[in-house]
C-alpha cells in the first residue's frame, strides 16, 4: 500500500501531463498558394513556420511514430520503477524523482540527469533515482 500511493500519483502526474500535451494547440502555417507573390524579406519570419521547423528537425528520421512513443510510456515507466531498489532495512533512503519535460533544449534533460547522478553520489541514492525527460534522444 505504501508503495501504491506514490506510484498512483507519479501515473496521475503523467497522464495529466501527456493530455495536457496533446491538447495543446499546434500553430501550422498556412499552405503556400501558386498565386501568391513571394516577398523576399517576409521569407521564414511567420512565427507558425519556426515551430514546423524545430518538431521537424527536433523528432529523429529513424525514432518510432509519437503515437507508438505514447503507447509505448506505461510500459517504459513500469520497467523504469522495476529497476528502482527496494528500501535498505533500517535506514532512511533518499529517493529521486527528476522531471524534464520540455524537449526542445538538451538543457533540461542535462539538468535532470546530472540531479539523478549527484544525489546518487552525494546520498548514496543509488538505485533509487527516476528521471522522465521528454527529449528525442530518449524515445525509446
Amino acid at each position: 500500500m505504501r508503495r501504491a500511493i506514490p506510484l498512483l500519483l507519479l501515473g496521475l502526474l503523467l497522464g495529466a501531463g501527456l493530455a495536457w500535451y496533446a491538447q495543446r494547440p499546434r500553430h501550422h502555417a498556412p499552405p503556400a498558394t501558386a498565386t501568391a507573390p513571394a516577398a523576399a524579406d517576409s521569407v521564414g519570419t511567420d512565427p507558425a513556420s519556426f515551430d514546423d521547423i524545430a518538431a521537424d528537425a527536433a523528432w529523429p528520421a529513424s525514432a518510432p511514430t509519437p503515437e507508438q512513443v505514447m503507447y509505448d510510456q506505461p510500459r517504459l515507466l513500469e520497467r523504469a520503477i522495476a529497476a528502482l531498489r527496494p528500501q535498505t532495512p533500517g535506514k532512511v533512503d533518499l529517493y529521486l524523482l527528476a522531471f524534464a519535460g520540455d524537449g526542445a533544449e538538451n538543457v533540461f534533460r542535462n539538468e535532470a540527469d546530472y540531479a539523478a547522478a549527484l544525489v546518487a553520489q552525494r546520498f548514496d541514492a543509488h538505485g533509487h533515482t527516476l528521471v522522465l525527460e521528454n527529449n528525442p534522444a530518449t524515445l525509446t
